[in-house]
């Protein structure tokens, strides 16, 4: 058996496709490629059309795009999501703790949400997926919960380096979008100093600059867009609610409002909203030069209790040949912290 990864480049250039499909979900990426996101979704799709009658594809339910593609199917269509779907008869779901089997129309439990060893709602998505897929090859339900237990997680996907003097030092580096961002910023319930930089890919920074004013105590940037991503933050947090929609709804570029000074610098970390803003606090942000200067700031600033997290929302390719060795330039700067 062969699984792969398929990138949205690679399915643009497809004649044909595998005989099992899956779609997790889709949200804004490489629109520095793609264009628009309606360009997006119809590449994402690509990996369908060429299957056949016997082949099966797997779709997230809960992500109303991917839904939309379950007429595109040629073959069998299963499902997964966090609550059953009456309209998939075969796929995987959750009812409480108990992980379900839906075949026919009729669900059965075969685990439970205290077998995932992962952090994060998305990675019980994961697991849902991971397990509709091998059903959908014939995979005995019977060995699943093993294999959940016994994954702890990949590298550069959330992965704990180290913790010292009680700060945990977390690599997400595989978040090449603010949407995968804010989703790994959503499993931490503690203080984050956030990690953010690289190479822009066009995409839409609102909803992110909307989550990090709860718990996020600094945004450090780094790498090529760090101004860019100073300025659209910044954006998000000074202009009135109706105006965000408008502006990041579509990830369209907008004019800079006069949020810009006359000299043309770029903003200060100590501006501070306007008393009738959206956002009564916002975290600190720093620019820096680098990745390794972005870890020697944060751990000046970490406090026990703290997470210092790299997901840095942006392609590696401004400094690094990828974003894993992104992650492996990240560890090796974090172990060797005294």
């Amino acid at each position: 058996v062969a699984i792969m990864e398929l990138s949205s480049f690679q399915l643009e250039i497809m004649t044909t496709s595998p005989t099992v499909a899956v779609i997790l979900n889709i949200t804004p990426n490489h629109l520095d490629r793609h264009k628009t996101m309606q360009e997006y979704v119809e590449v994402k799709a690509h990996i369908l059309d060429g299957q056949r009658s016997g082949d099966v594809a797997v779709l997230g339910w809960d992500d109303k795009t991917v839904r939309g593609l379950r007429d595109r199917v040629r073959g069998h269509c299963w499902g997964f999501g966090i609550g059953a779907d009456p309209d998939f008869v075969d796929g995987c779901h959750l009812d409480g703790e108990r992980i379900m089997l839906r075949r026919g129309g009729n669900s059965f439990p075969f685990a439970t949400s205290k077998d995932i060893q992962l952090r994060g709602a998305h990675n019980q998505l994961n697991v849902l997926a991971a397990a509709a897929l091998g059903a959908a090859v014939g995979v005995d339900s019977a060995v699943m919960p093993t294999a959940i237990r016994g994954f702890a997680g990949a590298p550069h996907r959330m992965e704990l380096v180290r913790e010292t003097n009680r700060v945990r030092w977390v690599n997400d580096t595989m978040a090449t979008t603010p949407e995968r961002t804010v989703t790994a910023l959503q499993s931490f319930t503690v203080p984050v100093i956030l990690l953010l930089g690289g190479r822009d890919k066009k995409l839409p920074w609102g909803d992110l600059a909307e989550r990090v004013k709860t718990g996020v105590k600094a945004i450090v940037l780094f790498g090529e867009s760090a101004a860019l991503i100073e300025r659209e933050i910044m954006r998000a947090w000074l202009l009135p609610p109706d105006k965000q929609t408008e502006a990041y709804g579509h990830g369209a570029q907008i004019a800079e409002e006069g949020l810009r000074d006359e000299s043309g610098s770029d903003f200060s970390s100590a501006v501070e909203p306007a008393s009738n803003g959206p956002f009564p606090t916002f975290p600190e942000l720093i620019r820096v030069d680098g990745l390794e200067e972005a870890v020697r700031h944060a751990k000046s600033s970490a406090e026990a209790g703290y997470v210092v997290l790299l997901s840095p929302g942006c392609a590696s390719f401004d400094d690094f040949s990828d974003a894993s060795a992104r992650g492996d330039r990240f560890r090796k700067l974090v172990q060797a912290l005294s």
